[in-house]
């Protein structure tokens, strides 16, 4: 579960505080892959990470080019099977915040929470995600992340009535993570993904009614 948070204040102390937890988590974690790769024979530098990830955060995605790259595997499918899956040999669970707690970070900073990319979350059918995301609403989920990378039209058109009969709010993304996806840009998608200049208009509609609009910091923030 991926939730966005739109609008934030980067700079908010306890959001700040939060985000250095988890990346100094996610550090140990890094290194217990590392030294179980080597373990493996197939070992990995931080230096080799440190060059895939540039100035982002490493994860397992630069582990697995990294390993592309010394040619342990012939893709990064692989790298994932073999090593760096849940259930693999290399794979170790990271801190990860609870929904609610994610929620509360991203209001706490001013912000509003969305999830991204639902259809992605493997749900049954639409219904059994629209009561997930319901009960997310209740613990204060915003809205979600309606137009994204390769959504049919038909899905999209049934989750824009889905926000619309329950009050909920519509972002659009192209699910950019750098080098990890080569094949998107920021700001363009897969599937010829068009997010309409509405979608931010209707968003700064929901965040005055939410009472957490500040003209100021948004101002700031472009």
């Amino acid at each position: 579960l991926h939730i966005l948070g739109l609008f934030i204040d980067p700079r908010h102390p306890l959001l700040n505080k939060a985000l250095q937890n988890l990346r100094e988590e996610r550090l140990k974690r890094n290194q217990k892959i590392l030294d179980r790769l080597k373990e493996l024979g197939a070992p990995v530098s931080q230096d080799d990470l440190n060059s895939e990830a540039g100035i982002g955060t490493v994860g397992r995605p630069h582990i697995a080019a990294a390993m592309l790259k010394k040619g342990y595997v012939g893709n990064i499918r692989e790298a994932f099977h073999r090593f760096l899956k849940s259930g693999a040999p290399a794979y170790f669970d990271r801190m990860r915040l609870n929904a609610d707690q994610a929620i509360d970070l991203i209001h706490i900073a001013g912000g509003i929470a969305l999830v991204a990319h639902p259809v992605s979350l493997g749900f049954s059918s639409l219904k059994v995600a629209g009561e997930y995301i319901l009960q997310l609403k209740n613990i204060g989920l915003d809205g979600i992340e309606v137009y994204c990378s390769g959504q049919e039209e038909k899905i999209k058109q049934t989750m824009i009535k889905f926000t619309r009969e329950n009050n909920m709010a519509v972002s659009g993304g192209s699910d950019f993570h750098g080098t990890v996806k080569p094949d998107l840009q920021l700001g363009s998608g897969r599937g010829d993904l068009d997010i309409p200049d509405q979608v931010y208009w209707d968003l700064i509609k929901y965040l005055e009614k939410r009472e957490l609009f500040n003209p100021t910091r948004l101002a700031k923030n472009k």
